[in-house]
């Protein structure tokens, strides 16, 4: 099949870069469409960039200018997108939504014989508690729900939570559901038969993402300031790309906590599994109090359990499916104290850890990008048939 994937945002996961890697592999012509750092739109075929243009987002961004202007530099990007798509005669276009909604211009503008389909990775509405924004999100969640009865010919979701909120119980009509894939290195690296700290060191919990205010990590931090005050065995990592500014590491310094909790720079995708085996005990995945967040799990709940280790987690239904209760983690309410009583006893009940480890061992389970790339081409492959 001839696919072209496109992300009009710079941010995409690891999983997009793996999977699209993994079409390929399996005898597909994938054309992927991303911005680069200039605001550019790169096509690149694997190999080579192909082709290369003009993104509006730079000049909407640089603020300034009207909705209405902003609008029309969209449709003239996507006027030369469509032209663009045209030439290449694709079978399958899949298309993230895009922050102004004109996708579905360049999806009814695109031949019959092509599949085009609306990618949604996380419905991010509930953030805001003002009627302005509450009005926002009903536009935007039935923004969705239309483009996928009426305009797409299917969606993309990454969990079935996601799916029920958009189309209700007979989402399967119209959309799939695929998960986020990981690195096969996750299911495949040796674990240690046990925990590596002994009864005299501290226990390592890590948290591994985005560092951002967005995602509330106070309540974390909060929480070990809370541990201190009990004991000084254990130790917190957030390891990730910093975008608060530094605004966490001076709470971690004001509340004279530097020993306990510590921000590393990030690490490659691929050194991940390596760098949790062997300097972890306890995988932290922690997700804010947003509703619509609590459809899809993390990539880190994810990634914990393919890895076989110990988690704690937000107390959110997608997790569920992951984490058994006093199994193989622990699913806490997102409270400081929830969360500083969840830790101390990893730190505190040895034999508790131990246990949950073990468990954890015989539970590794996950989905590799090979496995998502199968997903994707079996959905691309009956959608065709019914053209």
């Amino acid at each position: 099949m001839d696919i072209v994937v496109f992300h009009l945002t710079p941010d995409f996961g690891p999983d997009y870069t793996l999977t699209v890697k993994e079409l390929r592999e399996r005898g597909h012509t994938v054309i992927w469409g991303s911005v680069d750092d200039r605001g550019k739109v790169i096509w690149h075929n694997g190999k080579t960039m192909i082709h290369e243009m003009n993104g509006p987002d730079q000049l909407i961004q640089n603020g300034g200018i009207s909705r209405l202007t902003a609008i029309n530099q969209y449709r003239v990007f996507f006027d030369e997108m469509i032209e663009y798509l045209r030439s290449l005669k694709p079978d399958v276009v899949q298309f993230e939504p895009d922050p102004l909604k004109m996708v579905w211009y360049a999806s009814r503008s695109l031949s019959k014989d092509t599949v085009v389909i609306q990618d949604i990775k996380q419905i991010n509405l509930g953030v805001c508690h003002k009627m302005r924004a509450k009005i926002g999100d009903w536009r935007r969640m039935n923004s969705i729900r239309f483009r996928g009865l009426y305009t797409f010919d299917h969606t993309l979701v990454d969990y079935r939570y996601v799916a029920q909120a958009v189309f209700g119980e007979n989402w399967q009509k119209v959309s799939s559901e695929i998960p986020v894939g990981i690195a096969p290195s996750f299911l495949t690296i040796v674990r240690p038969e046990q925990p590596l700290a002994d009864k005299e060191e501290p226990v390592r919990f890590v948290y591994i993402g985005v560092i951002d205010k967005f995602r509330e990590l106070e309540t974390l931090i909060y929480a070990c300031k809370e541990m201190t005050k009990r004991t000084q065995n254990f130790r917190l990592d957030l390891i990730g790309p910093d975008r608060a500014n530094g605004y966490y590491q001076d709470l971690i310094e004001e509340l004279d906590i530097a020993d306990n909790v510590r921000i590393k720079d990030p690490v490659p995708y691929e050194d991940i599994p390596s760098v949790l085996n062997s300097g972890y005990e306890v995988g932290v995945a922690y997700n804010p109090i947003r509703p619509t967040w609590h459809m899809q799990p993390t990539i880190k709940v994810l990634e914990y359990r393919a890895l076989g280790m110990p988690i704690i987690s937000s107390d959110v239904l997608s997790h569920h499916d992951f984490v058994e209760q006093g199994v193989n983690g622990l699913l806490v309410e997102n409270t400081v104290e929830a969360w500083s009583e969840a830790m101390l006893r990893f730190v505190y009940d040895r034999q508790f850890l131990d246990f949950v480890y073990q468990n954890a061992l015989v539970r590794r389970r996950g989905n590799t990008a090979a496995d998502v790339a199968r997903m994707h081409e079996e959905v691309y492959l009956k959608l065709l048939q019914k053209k």
